[in-house]
């Protein structure tokens, strides 16, 4: 099981690495999904997961995707800034 880095859930966070980006930056996370460890909340890795994607997108606004890694039994994801790219152009690369 992994930990999601519980800073990922807080919006200001988010801002301070957009501020970082150079011009057409763009940030990869893994955002997990069930797969990750509660640490004592009660709450399960997807809560986590929903609460990371609800600061970024309050960020980056509409120029946030989704992507479900699809390799295994758990419902890992990363989370991509930015314009999305074209995904057969990005599978090759």
């Amino acid at each position: 099981m992994g930990r999601l880095v519980p800073e990922l859930q807080d919006p200001v966070t988010w801002e301070k690495l957009k501020m970082s980006l150079k011009e057409g930056g763009r940030i990869m996370v893994n955002v997990s999904g069930s797969c990750v460890e509660a640490e004592g909340s009660g709450q399960d890795g997807k809560y986590f997961m929903e609460e990371s994607l609800k600061a970024t997108s309050k960020v980056f606004d509409d120029e946030i995707y989704v992507l479900s890694l699809g390799n295994r039994d758990d419902d890992s994801s990363i989370a991509l800034t930015g314009i999305m790219p074209d995904s057969d152009v990005w599978k090759e690369a």
